[in-house]
């Protein structure tokens, strides 16, 4: 008989199916749903389906597959798929193909009991059916079975509650064996189609009585592998839901369930901050909170709140926190224990302040050290080992612990020592030089640096030694660079006469060191006396060795409060903050308990867990937020931080995840860059962060007294100014203080705030000498002069220095000792008669007024002195600055065997070439001042050197060589159209900004930074004074405060004034 014949012929078939690319280059059938199985059965009139093409070729019938390849010099791949991978114009994949692909994943195999609950095994026990036999249809036969639709959804429920196992399995039939010979009592298959991992559990012998029954679990490990599919809602759990909803809506129902399955938020937002950031934490406590209870003892403890808190945004989040009556090292470590057995990371820093109890604790969690002191030798040794010699048994400890300063500051601005009026002066000194040491980086710079404070301290007489380190200190407060020098063989030179003098500060350590910690410790104390003051030498000011003693027991303690290890655990500040933990503590107490605290227990744990829980709310709204922000700005392309990548890290909650790949990736140069401007804004940030919160301090250095300071308390701890919200607020300690010789050299510890000098004299007539009275009018030159050389004496400690030691020399400089003491006392009763006395030996009076009295006893006449002091700005700097010259040009000549053949030419106002000027502008102010001094020409070349040749100017046709020496100062005539009023320019055009102006010059090899400019007003001088921060004030004598301006004023010039750095 002879079959039915095909609608079309194989050979046909075959011939339309070659046309078309079925695979792809490699050889891979593409998948059912290619548009080119579409193309094939339109060819053929629809007579064949897409699917039947496509199965026609897999199947590989008649050969079509093989003879494809042969056509096309494709090799058969090893195992051929119907799926191209690599084609982007597949719609979707064949979905056994993946099940397939997933299942061939070899996953461990994990074993675990289940014990499942008497009332749901009650519902799920075997139950007796009969079924009929297929020999015998009249027959019946009775067996156990479990009872259907409802023991696979107790099963689920239990498998998810206990171990998060997500996989949707699909049971087969449970299995009730009731010979004697079996090996269990029920058994059950599932597996996962999803995943592939397959499982059994088996019940091992039958309950009996109302108890709990054991559940052995046996299946493959799929827990953090991410799944589509969710459990199955089906059967009794199907009909529970069905009930709920018909009261409640379904998005109320998901809701509460989300609730549930989430987890605790703290948590979360802890993971997710430690996988994504460099996470600081602050961990402090506060006792003023709860009521203290009373104990059946008899005893009121006091109840203390311990907080780790994070920055997340723009809201502090505590992540961690404990309510004790304890306050040791044991129930703190117990405390962050459980804290990490919850599956939290390890943050990457950790901010405290000089509890021991919360040090020791930490580093031994956190740390992962055995104690303080194996934490410091294992930091040391990295510190000090080179990259040939590293012992692979010594790590780094797992997190960066580090004091706040603030904390140390304050401890230190209390010292029982600053209360004696000798010492209360040099408080701001040694405070400075304690922000010095916190800021050093290097084992070699803390050396250098503490034994410089160290031995400035304690040696009661002065020598060379202790006069150039105490300059050194004093220039880097200052914010003058130095090179830190090297400490002059300590240990070689240290002689055993030294023993008295380091045995008297050589106190117990608090802190126990390593050897070789403790070795490093030692040699610094030896550093500090290996060369013994003269006591026949000068007494030393600054002679006070308890607060040497203050320091010394600081020593121990090092790594935790410098800044020596920030590279080592690459962080990104320099100094650590706990003011995140400090703010909470604040918040908690004004805006959430208001003025009703202390509170009682319970009330205080209600409180505090909705505001810890607000807060969370808080914060994961602000991160969705950003994540949505981010989406959108990313055109929603993929990025490494989102949801999905942190889920699939967050599956392992027992391993820390990324968090070494945070602390190893993180660039060091991106570190650098952000500490560009530590030391300019760190403590400012600091300070406005307390200042937003109003923060109240807890404890002082050295005392265990757990009252809370005020916010005020807690920034000067920092800044130490009494008024610090805006008013006069000082330099804070971490940053440069130009100002230090000014506070050193005052009555007071501020700077004198009246600095401006008022035209005339403020009550008419000043008494000079015995019954002469002198009055001065119109001083707005000599003052505008005064006001830049004071603006540079303050500034810069360089130019500082050369004043006085002029004024050493020339005690009798009027204008120089005004300066002074406008800069040291402001402008007094002794400012204004220095100032007089300088002017009436410049000026001739103006009118004079002579009175008698005459009385019984004795005939007494006053004598009235007017001077009228109007003149030229250029003029009066020539008079007054007579022997500080600006510049010196030394001329030689060649035919007289380099003898001088003129005299010296002293410049003391330095004229700038007016050509140039009109030519470059303000900003070639260099070449016009080198031209002027006929150092080059417009056209040449700047000279190598401080010498020129120029053709001798005597007529002895010989050639000259010309040395150009620079003074302290550059003062520099820049009224170049000061006659321009009779000229062809306009007086328009005189007028320039202040920024045109250079900041800094370089000629012949000496550098010079702008300190002041003079401008001229109609019928009025006035001063413009730069400050070291690059703002500008200006100094007007018709008003009665300074004021600052922008360095894009208009002014019209006429003297600029640059010191010379070195």
């Amino acid at each position: 008989m002879v079959g039915r014949q095909p609608k079309i012929p194989h050979d046909s078939f075959q011939e339309i199916i070659l046309k078309y690319e079925v695979t792809s280059e490699k050889g891979v059938i593409f998948g059912p749903c290619h548009e080119v199985w579409l193309e094939i059965s339109k060819a053929v009139d629809s007579v064949f389906t897409p699917n039947y093409c496509y199965v026609y070729v897999k199947d590989n019938r008649h050969g079509i597959y093989d003879r494809f390849l042969k056509d096309r010099n494709i090799e058969r791949p090893a195992e051929s798929s119907s799926e191209d991978f690599g084609s982007k114009e597949s719609d979707s994949s064949n979905p056994d193909d993946d099940f397939q692909e997933k299942k061939t994943e070899i996953k461990p195999m994990m074993t675990f009991s289940l014990l499942i609950p008497p009332e749901q095994w009650n519902q799920m026990k075997p139950v007796t059916t009969e079924c009929q036999r297929k020999e015998r249809p009249s027959g019946k036969r009775s067996r156990l079975t479990l009872p259907p639709y409802t023991w696979e959804p107790i099963i689920m429920e239990l498998l998810w509650s206990n171990h998060k196992i997500p996989c949707p399995y699909s049971f087969s039939h449970g299995t009730v064996y009731t010979s004697e010979t079996r090996d269990c009592y029920i058994k059950i298959d599932a597996a996962c189609k999803e995943c592939g991992a397959s499982a059994t559990a088996t019940i091992l012998v039958e309950p009996q009585g109302e108890e709990h029954v054991p559940l052995k679990w046996h299946a493959n490990d799929s827990r953090g592998v991410p799944h589509k599919k969710k459990r199955p809602l089906s059967y009794s759990l199907r009909e529970k839901v069905g009930g709920i909803l018909q009261g409640q809506s379904a998005s109320a129902f998901r809701k509460n369930e989300a609730f549930s399955l989430m987890e605790h938020a703290q948590m979360h937002i802890f993971r997710t901050m430690c996988k994504e950031n460099y996470t600081v934490l602050a961990i402090d406590a506060s006792g003023s909170l709860v009521l203290r209870p009373s104990m059946p003892s008899g005893s009121t403890p006091h109840i203390f709140l311990y907080e780790g808190v994070i920055s997340a945004g723009t809201e502090q989040l505590p992540i961690m926190q404990m309510l004790s009556a304890r306050q040791d090292a044991g129930i703190i470590k117990f405390w962050i224990d459980e804290f990490l057995r919850q599956g939290a990371p390890i943050p990457h820093e950790t901010v405290t302040d000089h509890s021991k109890a919360i040090i020791n604790a930490v580093v031994v969690t956190f740390g992962g050290s055995s104690s303080l002191k194996d934490y410091f030798e294992r930091c040391f040794f990295i510190l000090t080992s080179t990259d040939s010699i590293v012992d692979p048994e010594v790590v780094l400890p797992k997190t960066y612990l580090r004091l706040d300063p603030a904390h140390l500051f304050g401890g230190a601005a209390k010292w029982p020592e600053w209360k004696n009026k000798l010492t209360k002066r040099l408080k701001p000194f040694y405070l400075q030089c304690l922000g010095l040491l916190v800021l050093e980086t290097t084992l070699e710079g803390f050396k250098d640096t503490f034994s410089k404070v160290a031995r400035v301290a304690s040696h009661q007489f002065t020598n060379d030694l202790v006069t150039q380190e105490l300059n050194d200190l004093i220039k880097r407060i200052e914010g003058i660079p130095t090179e830190i020098t090297e400490i002059m063989q300590a240990a070689e030179t240290y002689d055993s006469a030294d023993e008295d003098l380091i045995e008297c500060f050589d106190e117990e350590d608090p802190t126990p060191m390593g050897e070789d910690l403790s070795n490093y410790v030692k040699n610094i104390r030896k550093a500090i006396y290996h060369t013994a003051a003269e006591e026949d030498g000068p007494p030393n000011p600054y002679y006070v060795p308890d607060v040497m003693k203050r320091f010394l027991l600081l020593l121990p303690d090092f790594l935790l409060w410098t800044a020596i290890l920030v590279d080592t655990f690459r962080s990104a500040t320099l100094t650590g903050s706990s003011a995140r933990v400090e703010s909470d503590f604040g918040n908690l107490k004004r805006n959430i308990l208001g003025n009703t605290h202390p509170l009682r227990l319970d009330k205080f744990l209600a409180k505090h867990l909705v505001a810890v829980e607000g807060t969370c709310h808080i914060v994961q709204a602000e991160k969705t937020c950003q994540r949505k922000n981010c989406t959108e700005n990313s055109g929603g392309a993929d990025s490494p931080n989102t949801s999905e990548n942190i889920q699939s890290n967050e599956d392992s909650p027992s391993e820390n995840g990324g968090e070494d790949d945070i602390r190893n990736d993180q660039k060091k140069n991106n570190i650098m860059n952000s500490r560009d401007d530590v030391d300019k804004d760190l403590t400012e940030k600091t300070i406005q962060n307390i200042k937003k919160n109003k923060v109240q301090k807890r404890k002082r250095i050295n005392s265990t007294d757990e009252e809370e300071e005020d916010i005020t308390d807690h920034q000067r701890s920092l800044s130490e100014t009494e008024d610090w919200r805006g008013k006069g607020k000082a330099t804070p300690y971490l940053n440069t203080n130009p100002e230090l010789s000014l506070v050193l050299n005052s009555n007071s510890l501020q700077a004198p705030r009246d600095r401006l000098l008022v035209n005339g004299l403020k009550k008419g007539f000043i008494n000079t000498s015995g019954n002469t009275k002198v009055q001065v009018k119109n001083t707005c030159a000599f003052d505008v002069l005064t006001q830049i050389i004071t603006n540079g004496y303050i500034q810069y400690g360089v130019y500082r220095s050369n004043i006085e030691s002029h004024l050493s020399d020339d005690g009798d400089h009027d204008l120089l000792s005004t300066c002074k003491s406008l800069a040291v006392n402001g402008a007094v009763h002794k400012t204004y008669l220095l100032r007089v006395v300088a002017l009436s030996k410049i000026t001739q009076p103006a009118h004079v007024v002579g009175s008698a009295k005459s009385t019984t006893r004795s005939r007494k006449s006053t004598v009235n002195i007017t001077y009228d002091c109007f003149s030229d700005l250029v003029d009066v700097s020539r008079q007054l600055l007579r022997d500080l010259m600006s510049a010196t040009l030394k001329f030689k000549c060649s035919l007289r065997s380099f003898r001088r053949c003129t005299p010296d030419d002293e410049i003391q106002v330095v004229n700038a070439d007016v050509g140039v000027i009109l030519d470059q502008g303000i900003r070639s102010l260099g070449t016009a001042i080198l031209v002027s001094l006929k150092m080059m020409t417009a056209a040449d070349p700047l000279p190598e050197g401080n010498t020129r040749e120029v053709a001798c100017p005597l007529p002895c046709t010989g050639m000259a060589s010309i040395t150009c020496e620079f003074g302290p100062h550059l003062i520099v005539n820049v009224d170049q159209f000061g006659s321009c009023e009779s000229g062809d320019v306009s007086p328009a055009v005189t007028k320039v900004k202040i920024q045109e102006f250079p900041t800094k010059l370089c000629l012949l090899g000496t550098e010079f930074i702008l300190c002041g400019i003079a401008a001229r007003q109609p019928g009025h001088y006035v001063a413009y004074g730069r400050r070291a921060g690059g703002q500008w004030e200006v100094y007007n004598d018709l008003v009665k405060s300074v004021k600052r301006v922008k360095d894009t004023h208009l002014i019209q010039p006429v003297l600029a004034m640059y010191v010379r750095l070195l």
